[in-house]
């Protein structure tokens, strides 16, 4: 649909590249490799995933080229033949078929009856630039715009002193608190989209905010920007996979039902016809002018929403360069935890543990997301925690 309307290039253009990746093969990278070894499980269960991840009965790795040939001849089908393939055609026999022999609840009507849903963002206003975000059904858009809410009037100078690291924390704490009671019950109630119109509810969790400051002593983003002012932030996921190939294709499905942060209400209770909510937050600031300032999104799971946080406010509040806020040292809160990356003063961490417990990493760690982002004047920062890269085409 996107190219559809938005599109400029014939389909058969704009995946020629991918194809010949595909048939010709690329190198995996020495993270990628570790991924690998990392769903070894997963990527073996199966023969479709065997024939994909361990030709020749050996699991890949980063010294030889990895193909897909499958792949590259669905693409070429797929550009000729549009969408129908998949959603009404071949392919969506074919996985009819696979998943009623292997016990599966997707069905062809399932893949008949999908629609796009274009929704307006979360958009909301955040010192002096105008913020959109992924709206509901996905949890996380609306997340990062309450924490940033939270974090809009602190007057902390330093990203890296203690008076920002507690503020940062606890609102991450209050979010927490916000998302059980307002989010995960919610997530298909159309008034969602507007809570943080409720100035109310923002002033309470402020005041909880503050009585807190009181107590102290595989997933894929891409950032796009041209010279035209045109900006996209496309975030996918397959999460870990589940070791399925759709026949023929190349293409294996995702394992997002099994993923904990998505089924608030416990594993298979998700009811029919509902979508799947999503960490996913793909995120835009515009500055006054209505220009695109900041384009960005992260991997991640439910560190997505920390990571799009924290990289928001070194860049936009704090001024740092877009690749050192996404190379600063990180934060994440969750359930009662606190997880910190190095490069905090030891006099800080010691704060943070008489409040909370305390899991310290080495070393900068692909747990805390995968920030890619691009800026209004045409800088590119990538996050080496989960191999990112910047490219730009003059």
């Amino acid at each position: 649909r996107i190219h559809g309307e938005l599109g400029r290039l014939p389909m058969e253009r704009i995946v020629a590249p991918a194809v010949e990746y595909a048939r010709e093969g690329v190198r995996l990278t020495t993270l990628q490799a570790s991924f690998v070894k990392l769903l070894e499980p997963i990527l073996r269960s199966t023969k479709g995933s065997r024939t994909l991840f361990v030709p020749e009965g050996e699991l890949l790795d980063d010294s030889r080229p990895v193909t897909n040939p499958d792949y590259a001849d669905f693409l070429e089908a797929f550009a000729r033949e549009g969408a129908d393939l998949f959603y009404r055609g071949e392919i969506a026999q074919r996985l009819d078929r696979l998943y009623r022999e292997h016990g599966g609840l997707l069905r062809r009507e399932d893949l008949e009856n999908y629609r796009v849903e274009v929704r307006p963002p979360v958009t909301f206003d955040y010192r002096g630039y105008r913020i959109a975000t992924n709206p509901p059904p996905s949890a996380g858009g609306i997340l990062i715009a309450f924490t940033l809410k939270m974090l809009e009037n602190s007057t902390a100078e330093s990203s890296y002193g203690l008076e920002y690291v507690r503020e940062l924390i606890e609102a991450m704490a209050v979010t927490a608190e916000f998302r059980q009671t307002h989010v995960d019950p919610h997530l298909h109630d159309a008034e969602l989209q507007h809570i943080l119109e409720n100035g109310e509810l923002l002033s309470h969790y402020l005041l909880s905010l503050q009585s807190r400051l009181n107590l102290w002593g595989n997933t894929t983003h891409l950032s796009v920007i041209d010279a035209e002012g045109n900006a996209a932030s496309v975030t996918s996921t397959n999460g870990e996979g589940s070791g399925v190939v759709a026949p023929g294709t190349g293409i294996m499905m995702n394992n997002m039902l099994g993923e904990e942060d998505l089924n608030p209400h416990g594993f298979f209770r998700w009811p029919s016809g509902v979508r799947l909510p999503s960490m996913m937050a793909p995120t835009m600031a515009f500055d006054r002018d209505g220009a695109p300032a900041l384009i960005l999104g992260s991997a991640g799971s439910n560190r997505i929403r920390s990571a799009i946080v924290e990289v928001t406010e070194r860049y936009l509040r704090f001024g740092k360069s877009i690749q050192a806020a996404i190379d600063a040292p990180r934060i994440h809160f969750e359930r009662g935890e606190v997880f910190c990356e190095p490069g905090y003063d030891p006099l800080i961490l010691e704060a943070v543990r008489e409040r909370y417990p305390l899991t310290l990493f080495d070393e900068p760690s692909l747990f805390f997301g995968g920030v890619n982002a691009v800026t209004g004047d045409f800088q590119g920062g990538s996050d080496s925690r989960r191999g990112g890269a910047v490219i730009r085409v003059e």
